[in-house]
């Protein structure tokens, strides 16, 4: 039996919930009795989209770029606003001191920068909330640097 857990709101939300997987018994596939691909014991994936940005490029820099696409768009549908995602370059604009302590928020929360470090913060996730897998998404405004991350990741 594999758990998936979707989480939208919040790192907090997620810690509050890391257990509620392993609470589900491995069930029939335990001795393999169900009709379709089992596990010996539960399979725990954790999958989200608004939870954390995950982004990996050859540098941190380069991936902090990237980020501001995400990190624009995000801020702007905080305020009601949802538009397509914009460049980099297209994403900077002046920001209140509101939206300043939001975004550097939004960074630190953000799984960004080089395949090493993203990676790294991946393995340090899945470790602290005891799960097998993650799923994970890559916004971009660049198709070409969303699957750049996509294959860094891998």
């Amino acid at each position: 039996m594999a758990v998936a857990l979707h989480f939208r709101h919040s790192w907090d939300s997620m810690n509050a919930r890391q257990g509620l997987h392993r609470e589900v018994d491995a069930g029939p596939g335990a001795g393999g009795q169900c009709g379709e691909i089992c596990w010996a014991e539960p399979v725990a994936t954790l999958g989200d989209f608004e939870v954390a940005i995950r982004l990996a490029a050859d540098t941190d820099e380069e991936a902090l770029r990237l980020f501001e696409s995400r990190a624009r768009w995000k801020m702007d549908r905080n305020l009601g606003r949802i538009d397509a995602l914009l460049s980099p370059e297209e994403a900077t604009r002046d920001q209140s001191p509101a939206e300043q302590f939001a975004l550097s928020r939004l960074r630190e929360s953000a799984l960004i920068g080089s395949a090493a470090t993203v990676g790294h913060k991946l393995r340090q996730l899945a470790t602290r909330l005891l799960v097998d897998e993650l799923v994970l998404i890559t916004w971009t405004h660049d198709p070409a640097a969303q699957f750049q991350s996509y294959e860094l990741l891998a």
